[in-house]
């Protein structure tokens, strides 16, 4: 069974690191995705490269620019990782 600290973090998005690399092309094309209304986006890269940081950029960046309410008609974004 999975202890406490490690079912956490499959629950909970990580905290932006302040050093952060910012790669705005690829944010870009996870917004082309969603504009298309693409029901999934797949990233698939090598452990360590980034993935979840990239998710967790993505999803503040959407927060920052529309926080659309429930039910205004605008897509809902979900993040999942998987090990």
């Amino acid at each position: 069974m999975m202890n406490l600290p490690n079912l956490l973090t499959k629950l909970h998005r990580p905290p932006l690191p302040p050093h952060l690399a910012h790669r705005p092309h690829l944010i870009e094309r996870l917004n082309q995705g969603l504009a298309r209304s693409h029901k999934l986006t797949q990233i698939v890269a090598p452990a360590g490269f980034g993935k979840t940081t990239l998710l967790s950029q993505w999803t503040d960046d959407l927060h920052a620019q529309r926080a659309p309410a429930r039910g205004d008609g605008q897509q809902e974004v979900s993040a999942s990782t998987t090990a």
